[in-house]
């Protein structure tokens, strides 16, 4: 988790995210610009909420650690960031292309998944 994210007792991940300008004309290969981008992204498993708005922004050449105790989100979060579960609030960006309006093989080209 960043140090703006933190996890209630209830086990959801929260996000506050810093505040900036955003300007979605740049392309993903301007420096320091997130090439993936999740965007005030909600799930629940029926009434269990497991993550509420999160904002996570990677940028090229970063790496990304989910870190956490067991079943505070961390697989809900990135079977979201692939679309193998939809999130039911936010959205998934990469290069400022949200993932729910593409096809699987269009998903597939773009996003990459190993469990461990």
């Amino acid at each position: 988790m960043h140090d703006h994210e933190h996890m209630h007792g209830d086990g959801v991940i929260h996000s506050h995210p810093h505040s900036h300008e955003e300007n979605h004309e740049h392309h993903s290969d301007c420096p320091g610009e997130a090439i993936l981008k999740v965007d005030g992204v909600a799930f629940s498993y029926k009434s269990h909420s497991v993550l509420a708005d999160i904002e996570v922004g990677v940028s090229r050449g970063e790496i990304l650690a989910i870190l956490g105790p067991n079943g505070v989100g961390k697989s809900t979060l990135l079977r979201c960031m692939n679309m193998i579960l939809r999130p039911q609030k936010g959205a998934i960006l990469v290069d400022n292309a949200d993932l729910s309006k593409m096809s699987a093989n269009e998903i597939a080209k773009n996003v990459g998944y190993v469990a461990q």
